[in-house]
């Protein structure tokens, strides 16, 4: 979506379009393109041969080969750019492609050449962590409650991750797989925010530094300040050498909350890993995709890493794998870097952010570590006996299934955990502890911390692999299945846990062992397994699939496995609990980061034999400092008094959610608190049991394996019974006693007849992760459309009116066909909330669709849960014109009126209007916003735009700088996704359709880095173009045209809004233009549209609509 943010730093990003860190970012990609499909003028594009040579890596010792080959399979392309007067000719080697300035009939001719595999436009992100804690301060009669879980002799070695995936201990006489490996000779890189590469604990024990480069691509210079949590959060993560002791609560906590001394060392994944800082992040938390992809080439090229972590994500739509920054990742992996990534900070319900949706690379979620919790008495974990149960899932882990049919592929501990970070606040302004000083510590977290830890890991496996197989080194491919075959299954859905929880001590004695490895691997497992399996089966009808297993140890395997799934949940508790705090007589208390906190706390049963614990709060919009939405969040505490859950809010989501594998059966607590002064009214509690169910089989039963030998496990998938997507497990089982589980994933289209069909789903919440857009919930369907329908419409509807909820309709190239909300707008800018959605398109293209359903933060805490009833419906739009011209012969000059009848037969109300657009098809020049003299680095107030509107098959967006610039370019929902490197100082990105999205497009323009101090001045002018069907200057209408203001100031849009049911009758007026004789044909389209709204800044409302009809006209001027 032109760019992503910080998983931690987004939080602060609002309405930007960028990319997050996991701390969240956004991002946008670029659906396949034709640049040559019509139109004129010259086009950037990338030129992608089919063949990539897999084999012949970008870098080692088949570099020179493969340059060679390239080389050879590009001259003719080369030669014959040359003869088509093709400018700005370069050849690349990490992607077999050759870029290229060419005419769009040359493009086109190169799209059909069967040697050339793409013909691409030449493509923004978001940096990702938890927000802290709602501010305030201690109050009086506050007792202080940290202290547990700190250590009374020797300093406690932290992060809990450490121990929790079994890489370091203390106590060096246990299994651990720094025994077998350090990082040693590995290099990371790690994409961020601004770090100090001469922190103390970055310094390896004979002075040398830990990161050996560190470079800027924000332009504001290594120095220049920024939030640098982050890129403190992954560089110790990854690397920290734990050579300085720390006290939690002189060196980070309030003072007197800790209670006790804390001492504690921070040490890294992978402590001899050598790591590369690349800043793509300044000081706003925002960065275009420009940046990422120029720090991607960099770390590839000239670091020449092993390893890339990235901590950002965004929350495109469609997320088709198309941008540019997974093709950058996908180009880095061919090139022999394994690329991981954080799945964002959303929440479990369906928030899977880019690129973390990328197959190949891995996706990381995260669990929970409350050791931290117990040191600063955070979250109520005092309130039971002083233990803790961390390894469940996070309530801020993005979970769910993505647009693509994926989930994450493991998850680490990320909820929270110890990470270095700088005192000095004028540089490092996020590095604020507790005590609300500049500090050395910071108590990190969200997918941004999990992501480092797996790239830590994965230094690890390289460096075992490397040591056991003669020096080769594995590919990310086999890392991948590594670090997932022997993650620890933990017992949650695949959509929230992928393979399970990483452990790196079974990892890197694996690693030793596979493809004939000396490392003897029965201490790792044994068995090497594939990624998930995403597979498609229809309703009511059993799915067959396949496991690929490899028996990786020198004796023989006797496998055995299930499929696990879920039943349905069983609730088990429904209460109501005031909250006021603002009552001083109410329990409180101070925890470490230095705010008081009141609680309200009532009991539970959890029945004995139940697999899974879900628990919800919802809260009615409270007092929040003026905001709507509110923030309480929720522990719970099991009968035994070990803290087992906290909801972990992201912001003021009204919702929180948490669930604990095996729970204990008996009397748990629930303990519902806020910051004082914050909430007064009723939270709504209900917690639900489920089991385990049999999903399925193994088709080929006990399976023997010799050693080194790999066989086909087959599965059969049990039906799914409803549509959608369906999170199960494969469980594979050694006499060993090693359980290892493969993640799958089972959508089933909607089932649909000759009328269309029905679904229902569930709608609930999330964390309150709104201000850079990630939604609450998100859900999609597969639609398979069959041909020659008239039009297609998709109605949902819930009871909450004040829900506001958003759809996308994605064609099957994967544009934006059509998108509605719930929160309806009109051009004079009334808003009216629904409770309903509407969807329409005329004349579809057979083949599969889908539908993307999207909740936005906050709900409207009513409710915890709500049913969503769906509808597909075939040819049901009712729009007429018998008036119009059909053949006949119209006076050159004479007015004519037709009448065109339209009928809301949908849902919500719909802002119809009328657009007249002739056969022919042309260029034409989009009316912009702010892309006249904008200042590089762009601002945030600075936001170019358009509107593009529908039937344009080709779009282009240029930007001509005062000094050479990059261009992203990308529509409003994240993708497609545009980028260009400059030819001279003008940068042009264009991609093309059978139909390009219509609706707003935005843009961003990027000095390219790396820079050595801060990136000189610049200015750039935006201007964007369509090539589509002409509008035709003979019609006028009562309403206007919104297509048609895009592109003439001069033909304002008044469309009616029309409440479902309703009828009106808009007037098309004619006056034919033109000589005697002259055919005139052309289609009568009525559309609707929503003009959109920033409530929530969730990027919900797009300013765009749907296609009601299509209605063809002809006549002959007399």
């Amino acid at each position: 979506m032109g760019g992503y943010g910080s998983a931690r730093l987004a939080a602060a990003a609002a309405v930007l379009v960028g990319v997050a860190v996991c701390v969240p970012s956004a991002v946008a990609s670029a659906a396949p393109a034709d640049p040559g499909v019509a139109g004129g003028g010259d086009a950037a594009v990338i030129v992608v041969l089919r063949d990539q040579h897999p084999d012949l890596s970008a870098r080692g010792d088949s570099a020179p080969r493969r340059a060679e080959v390239a080389r050879a399979e590009q001259a003719p392309l080369v030669s014959r750019l040359a003869d088509a007067h093709a400018r700005d000719v370069h050849a690349l080697t990490v992607v077999n492609a050759v870029s290229a300035t060419v005419s769009r009939a040359e493009a086109a001719r190169l799209a059909a050449d069967p040697a050339v595999a793409a013909v691409l436009p030449d493509l923004p992100v978001r940096l990702a962590a938890p927000t802290p804690p709602a501010a305030s301060g201690v109050g009086s009669g506050a007792a202080a409650v940290g202290g547990h879980g700190c250590a009374t002799g020797a300093p406690s070695l932290e992060p809990e991750a450490l121990q929790l995936t079994h890489t370091a201990y203390a106590d060096q006489n246990r299994s651990q797989a720094r025994s077998v490996a350090t990082g040693k000779g590995v290099r990371v890189a790690f994409i961020a925010d601004g770090i100090d590469v001469a922190t103390p604990d970055l310094v390896r024990a004979d002075g040398s530094p830990v990161i050996a480069d560190y470079r800027d691509f924000s332009g504001e210079g290594t120095d220049g300040a920024t939030s640098a949590d982050e890129a403190f959060g992954d560089a110790s993560a990854i690397a920290a050498q734990g050579r300085l002791t720390y006290d939690v609560g002189t060196d980070w906590a309030a003072p007197g909350t800790v209670g006790r001394p804390c001492p504690i060392q921070v040490r890294g994944m992978a402590p001899d890993a050598t790591l590369y800082a690349l800043k793509v992040f300044g000081g706003s938390g925002f960065a275009p995709s420009s940046r990422f992809l120029a720090a991607v080439d960099y770390a590839v090229t000239v670091d020449y890493v092993d390893v890339i972590n990235e901590s950002f994500y965004g929350d495109p739509y469609p997320d088709n794998g198309t941008d540019p920054m997974q093709l950058a990742d996908d180009a880095a992996v061919r090139a022999g870097v394994t690329v991981i990534a954080c799945s964002g900070d959303g929440g479990p319900n369906g928030t899977i952010g880019s690129p973390a949706s990328d197959p190949n690379i891995i996706s990381v979620g995260a669990t929970t570590q409350f050791r931290s919790y117990a040191q600063l008495g955070y979250g109520g974990i005092h309130l039971g006996n002083g233990t803790w149960a961390s390894d469940n899932i996070s309530a801020l882990s993005a979970a769910g299934v993505t647009q693509n049919g994926r989930t994450v592929d493991l998850v680490a501990p990320g909820d929270l955990g110890w990470a270095l970070c700088g005192p000095d606040t004028t540089r490092y302004t996020g590095c604020v502890g507790g005590d609300k000083k500049g500090a050395r510590l910071q108590n990190f977290g969200g997918t941004s911390q999990s992501a480092p830890f797996v790239a830590g890991a994965a230094a690890l496996v390289i460096q075992a692999y490397q040591a056991h197989h003669g020096g080769a080194r594995p590919s990310p491919s086999v890392v991948k299945q590594v670090l997932t075959s022997t993650a620890q299954d933990l017992g949650h859905p695949a959509s929230e846990q992928g393979a399970g929880l990483l452990d790196s001590d079974r990892a890197v004695r694996l690693a030793a062992s596979v493809a004939g490895g000396t490392g003897g691997g029965l201490l790792g497992g044994g068995l090497l397994l594939p990624g998930q399996l995403d597979v498609t089966g229809a309703v009511g009808h059993a799915t067959e699939a396949s496991v690929t297993v490899t028996n990786a140890s020198p004796l023989p395997r006797v496998v055995t496995g299930s499929v696990r799934g879920f039943g349905p949940a069983r609730q088990v508790a429904a209460l109501s609990m005031p909250l006021d705090t603002t009552d001083p007589a109410a329990p409180r208390y101070a925890d470490g980061y230095g705010f008081t906190r009141v609680y309200a706390e009532r009991t539970f049963t959890v029945p004995a034999g139940a697999d899974r614990l879900d628990a919800e709060i919802a809260t009615p919009d409270g007092y929040f400092a003026g905001y709507r939405g509110s923030q309480p969040r929720f522990g719970l505490i099991d009968p035994n008094g070990v803290y087992q859950a906290y909801s972990l809010p992201q912001g003021l989501g009204d919702y929180g959610h948490v669930d604990v594998r095996s729970p204990a059966a008996g009397t748990w607590r629930v303990v519902v608190l806020q910051t004082a002064g914050t909430y007064k009214g009723t939270v709504q509690f209900a917690a639900q049991v489920s089991h385990t169910v049999d999903a399925g089989h193994l088709t080929t039963g006990v399976v023997v394996l010799a050693p080194g030998e790999t066989r086909a496990i087959g599965v059969r998938l049990a039906a799914p019974t409803v549509p959608g997507d369906r999170p199960l497990s494969v469980q594979l089982t050694d006499l060993f006693g090693h359980v290892a589980s493969v993640a799958v994933i089972q959508r089933a289209p909607v089932p649909l007849d000759g009328h269309g069909g029905t679904f229902t789903d569930t709608l609930t919440g999330g964390n309150g992760r709104w201000g850079n857009g990630t939604p609450a919930q998100v859900r999609t369907y597969a639609l398979d459309l069959p041909a020659g329908l008239r039009d297609v419409g998709v109605s949902l509807t819930f009871p909450d009116r004040t829900t506001v909820l958003s759809a996308y309709l994605l064609d099957p190239q994967g544009q934006v066909a059509g998108n509605a909300s719930s929160d309806v707008v009109d051009a004079a800018g009334h808003e009216s909330f629904a409770g309903a959605v509407q969807l329409w398109h005329a004349a579809p293209r057979q083949g599969r669709w889908l539908l993307t359903v999207e909740l936005a933060n906050p709900v409207s805490g009513k409710e915890i849960s709500q049913p969503l009833t769906a509808r597909v419906a075939f040819n049901s739009v009712q729009v007429s014109a018998p008036a119009l011209p059909a053949g006949t012969r119209l006076a050159a000059g004479v007015p004519v009126a037709v009448p065109v009848r339209v009928t809301n037969t949908g849902v919500a109300p719909e802002a119809v209007f009328a657009d007249a657009r002739l056969t022919q098809t042309g260029d034409v020049t989009l009316l912009g916003t702010d892309t006249t003299g904008i200042p590089v680095p762009q601002p945030a107030t600075a936001q170019p735009r358009w509107l593009v509107p529908t039937h344009t098959d080709a779009v282009s967006f240029a930007a001509a700088g005062t000094a050479p610039v990059t261009i992203d370019a990308y529509y409003a929902t994240g993708q497609p996704e545009l980028y260009a490197a400059p030819v001279g100082t003008v940068a042009t990105a264009r991609t093309g359709a059978a139909e390009v999205s219509a609706g707003p497009w935005w843009a961003t323009a990027e000095l390219p880095g790396p820079f050595t101090g801060t990136a000189p001045p610049a200015t750039v002018t935006f201007t964007g173009t369509a090539h589509t069907r002409l509008f035709d200057p003979a019609f006028t209408s009562s309403t206007g045209d919104v297509w048609r203001s895009a592109v003439a100031a001069d033909h304002p849009a008044t469309p009616v809004l029309l409440a479902p049911g309703a009828s009106t009758t808009i007037t098309v007026t004619i006056t034919p233009q033109g000589k005697s004789g002259e055919q005139v044909r052309g289609t009568l389209f009525v559309d609707d549209f929503n003009y959109g709204s920033t409530l929530g800044g969730a990027v919900m409302n797009t300013m765009t609509g749907g296609e009601l009809a299509g209605l063809p006209y002809e006549y002959t001027i007399a």
